[in-house]
């Protein structure tokens, strides 16, 4: 959308919430304060005149701008130190893992010994490949020869 069409997006919707404005003043049961201050928002941009009103007001109430700027900094550092709160645990979480990757062989030789004091198998993931290898079957008995037939015995 081109800054143009912005522009005149912005200009209509202003106009329709002062509308509503006016609806809202003319019929209590409808709120002014909101649509008004919507309004607001897409017509501030917009207008160099409303913006100057705006600035010259924000110079002559600086106690009531100074606290919305306290409060918009707040959020500023809020959104930072999240920010930096999951990139933490991002790189906390990785190297774990790295360290469980590192510790592989460790890992099996304790399942290993495990198996071995007769504790039962391993659960959870890679349990079959820490099992050890089962014995061989035992070897069938060794047949007798076969007698003639005929033979006496």
């Amino acid at each position: 959308m081109t800054r143009y069409a912005k522009s005149i997006r912005n200009w209509v919707l202003g106009v329709i919430f002062l509308v509503l404005t006016a609806i809202g003043i003319a019929i209590p049961v409808l709120p002014q304060v909101p649509f008004f201050v919507v309004a607001l928002a897409f017509i501030l941009p917009e207008s160099r005149f409303l913006r100057k009103k705006y600035v010259d007001w924000k110079r002559r109430h600086p106690r009531f701008f100074k606290a919305i700027e306290d409060w918009r900094r707040a959020r500023r550092l809020a959104h930072v130190e999240r920010r930096f709160a999951r990139h933490e645990t991002r790189l906390r979480r990785e190297r774990l893992f790295a360290e469980a990757l590192s510790h592989g062989a460790a890992e099996a030789a304790l399942r290993a010994r495990v198996m071995d004091a007769g504790s039962g198998p391993p659960s959870g993931a890679g349990a079959a490949a820490a099992a050890p290898p089962a014995p061989p079957p035992p070897a069938a008995p060794a047949a007798a020869p076969a007698k003639p037939v005929g033979a006496r015995v």
